[in-house]
């Protein structure tokens, strides 16, 4: 009896079916491949595994080691009612309100101490984290796993992360990424399953963006596109969505205006704004495609004529790609969407709005704008491999495998060749994070005119009790930027270690011209007066402390080492017993206060 011909079946390549260039269709299966997002995990951990043991640079200092508000989690409300600047020394010109950023170091110092490593695991997860968003969002746009997969790694591995993931202070660019994917995938989950609780989910992920980082302001703007794009209906129906989120961003500013004191932005007017924005935008855009020459600190001179080589080149460039783009809109839509991600999160960072603190251009404000590039090498790959017919193959056609899988192989082996170079940059740029030294040899190499890295490196060589070469590099910074007062008071502290107290009230009293208010400043001019034993100057230096910020414990120390010096004991001890209810654990505010005791049974 001979046997039943067997009915011929599909091979199935690829998960990408052929398509028009319209709305994504809808997804055969809503189960997420698990085994892709474990790729995308040990990825984004490889390529920045290095950074594991890397120290705590430039402004971690501050807002970790500094930062009194972070060591308890019993402080998380004040977090919200403070700019993220408020538990640090000091006054800083460039306040935020980032809390979910406080949030989250505060719980990494509830588990890690002051140790980097921990803080350098949450940067690398979080980062993980945003890449599988990429991914799950890719998925839900190109309704194939293999395009979302090589969105997600180029996201993963793009040397352009590397200040965002490397850096501790800049984990407010992942946190924000992370919130707004989430928000963008709830969404696109919304509108195809029309269910309400995504459309809630969507909403809350995009608040907790907005208390992460400023560039959530954008997010409205992503809908609108999207909407526009793939939305069905009216254009009073394509607006409906975004409008509501655009409501939410009224609390937040609300918010903002009550609990911040200044803005975050050099006041420059709009025509040079508008000149120097160009520059900006492109210089972003070849970062994106071409990741060389990447930079520490960009410094960007403000263009006031348009008639010049870098103002004119910028324009042209930019009008050309515009061009493009409006051309997309016809025959490609979810290509023009991903593209106009790009553009429509660079917005705030363009310069075009406001000129940025405290640089005009840093390569961590690309974090949030290359998903959109990410996900528009996705679409091209989706669209290559839907034209090259990797959508089914006939078992029974002889060759029909090799002859359909050929096409695809190419792309494929191109994706792979440059997610492997990528990454080897990636992981290589690392080091130049890895600690205070190393950036500050940057700075200055990448911006030898700018003050920064002078400041910086003084600051490292002075911990390291090369005091000479500090006072060089301070001099240095001084001489580019007279206005920077931390040069002034890094360089009285060298002073002061040489016993050369004189000088250091100068430099002191120099930085308090720039900003009087800085409570940092005036106890170390309260310091040299006292290395001179002018103890009646260290008193109304320490009293206008006080002044100014009632809850400094170092003020009221050194206050009360003053009175002791000046035998005024009763006094001291009012002082050190003031200075332990704000920082109880103080051994030498223990150790002060026992002393003054004494002092006082001792006294006829």
């Amino acid at each position: 009896m001979a046997k039943a011909k067997k009915k011929k079946q599909k091979i199935i390549l690829s998960p990408v079916a052929p398509r028009t260039s319209g709305e994504p269709g809808n997804l055969v299966t809503t189960r997420v491949p698990w085994k892709f997002v474990i790729l995308i995990v040990l990825v984004s951990v490889a390529v920045f595994s290095n950074t594991l043991s890397m120290e705590f640079i430039w402004d971690d200092h501050s807002q970790v080691l500094n930062d009194q508000k972070i060591r308890s989690l019993g402080n998380i409300p004040s977090m919200f009612t403070s700019n993220v600047w408020g538990g640090v020394k000091g006054e800083y010109q460039t306040p935020y309100y980032r809390p979910l950023f406080s949030v989250s170091l505060a719980s990494d110092y509830a588990i890690w101490g002051e140790s980097p490593f921990g803080y350098h695991l949450t940067n690398i997860l979080l980062h993980a984290a945003s890449s599988v968003m990429v991914f799950l969002i890719g998925l839900r746009l190109f309704k194939g796993t293999i395009p979302a997969l090589f969105a997600s790694i180029i996201f993963a591995v793009h040397p352009v992360h590397v200040e965002a993931v490397t850096w501790i202070s800049a984990r407010n660019e992942s946190l924000c990424a992370l919130f707004m994917f989430a928000s963008f995938y709830c969404y696109l989950l919304y509108k195809e399953e029309k269910k309400a609780h995504y459309i809630a989910v969507s909403l809350m992920m995009f608040f907790s963006a907005l208390l992460s980082k400023e560039m959530a302001v954008t997010f409205p703007g992503l809908i609108l596109v999207y909407e526009l794009c793939f939305g069905e209906g009216s254009l009073k129906d394509k607006v409906k969505q975004p409008i509501v989120f655009c409501l939410l961003i009224i609390p937040y500013f609300v918010l903002r205006l009550i609990f911040l004191e200044r803005g975050t932005f050099i006041s420059a007017p709009l025509p040079v704004r508008f000149l120097t924005s160009a520059g900006i935008i492109v210089e972003y855009l070849r970062l994106l495609i071409l990741p060389i020459n990447l930079k520490v600190i960009y410094h960007i001179p403000l263009q006031k004529i348009f008639s010049v080589r870098e103002v004119l080149v910028p324009f042209a460039v930019l009008a050309g790609v515009i061009a493009g783009l409006v051309m997309l809109w016809k025959y490609e839509k979810r290509l023009f969407f991903c593209l106009s991600w790009i553009f429509i999160t660079l917005f705030p960072i363009s310069g075009l709005p406001v000129i940025l603190l405290p640089v005009p251009m840093a390569e961590r404000y690309l974090y949030i704008p290359s998903a959109g590039f990410a996900l528009a090498i996705g679409a091209l790959f989706s669209s290559i491999m839907v034209k090259k017919g990797a959508g089914t193959v006939s078992q029974g056609t002889p060759g029909g495998v090799i002859d359909q899988i050929r096409p695809v192989f190419i792309p494929v082996a191109l994706g792979v060749a440059l997610s492997i170079i990528l990454s080897l940059m990636t992981f290589q740029r690392n080091y130049v994070w890895s600690d205070d030294y190393s950036i500050g040899k940057a700075m200055i190499k990448d911006a030898p005119y700018f003050a920064v890295g002078y400041s910086h490196l003084g600051s490292v060589y002075k911990k390291q009790g090369k005091l000479d070469q500090a006072i060089g590099y301070f001099m240095n910074a001084i001489k580019l930027n007279p206005n920077l007062p931390e040069s002034y008071n890094n360089l009285g502290l060298v002073y002061i270690e040489l016993g050369r107290f004189d000088d250091a009230i100068g430099q002191f009293q120099k930085a308090l011209s720039i900003n009087p208010k800085d409570p940092e400043v005036h106890i170390n001019l309260a310091g040299a007066y006292i290395g001179l034993m002018k103890f009646s100057d260290a008193e109304r230096e320490l009293t206008e402390i006080l002044r100014l910020r009632p809850d400094e414990p170092d003020a009221h120390y050194n206050l009360g080492f003053v009175y002791l010096q000046m035998n005024r004991i009763d006094e001291a001890i009012v002082q050190f017993e003031r200075g332990l209810r704000l920082k109880p654990d103080d051994s030498e505010l223990k150790k002060a206060l026992a002393k003054a005791y004494e002092m006082k049974k001792g006294k006829p």
